[in-house]
């Protein structure tokens, strides 16, 4: 089952499925909520849901959904950019099988689609490429040390509390009042200073590490 926002990319992959022989249904036209889904789910009892995290849900909700979707036993692989990598962890956390870069190959995701579908465990499933790998390499020098976060200025800190709250680089630039491609350059340098390959696995890393510890709620201005 197809659930994303966007309906010509979800005809796009049905057909494509269709093609492999794989029957599917689409959740696409008007407002996707929880509840909706949900009662598709039973209506069409899928093996796998492919999830949009971009469909205007709070993370909370998406969460949820995919909480929702593993305790019955439907196998979830999202459908993500490194925009959002702490609502992304948090869905891998409540029970997400992988996830899928959407920008990548239409032939990688049907293929991901049919690995993820007939596996027999419940282990995540990495996207290509690492870019959604959920924790750093553990042979990293920086790996769950909080002394690696020192060498951050204190607006790569704030990007990197976004980050972990959840924004957007763009929301990031309107909160912090400069440009996407400002804050994209600081989200490299963050990268480039813990050693890390993406946006999720600095995160977790800054999971890992407990950090920031008190100053995570003053660092960005809020209201």
């Amino acid at each position: 089952m197809v659930v994303d926002g966007h309906a010509i990319f979800a005809d796009c992959v049905a057909l494509a499925l269709c093609v492999h022989g794989h029957e599917t249904s689409e959740v696409t036209s008007g407002p996707i909520t929880l509840r909706r889904v949900l009662d598709a789910a039973k209506r069409f009892a899928p093996q796998l849901v492919l999830l949009d995290l971009q469909l205007g849900h709070d993370s909370a909700e998406c969460v949820d959904l995919t909480a929702a979707l593993a305790r019955r036993n439907i196998r979830v692989l999202l459908l993500a950019t490194d925009d959002q990598p702490a609502q992304l962890l948090a869905c891998l956390e409540a029970g997400a099988a992988g996830a899928f870069d959407k920008s990548g190959a239409l032939d990688d995701l049907i293929h991901l689609i049919e690995d993820t579908a007939g596996s027999n465990t419940s282990t995540s499933i990495p996207a290509r490429e690492g870019l959604f790998s959920s924790s750093p390499d553990p042979g990293t020098a920086t790996a769950g040390r909080p002394e690696a976060f020192d060498n951050l200025t204190r607006s790569e800190g704030e990007v990197l509390v976004g980050l972990i709250d959840g924004l957007s680089s763009h929301r990031l630039a309107v909160e912090r009042g400069v440009s996407v491609a400002t804050v994209r350059s600081q989200i490299r340098a963050i990268l480039l200073k813990l050693d890390v390959h993406s946006q999720l696995a600095a995160v977790a890393l800054a999971r890992q590490a407990d950090w920031p510890h008190s100053i995570a709620s003053s660092l960005i201005p809020r209201g």
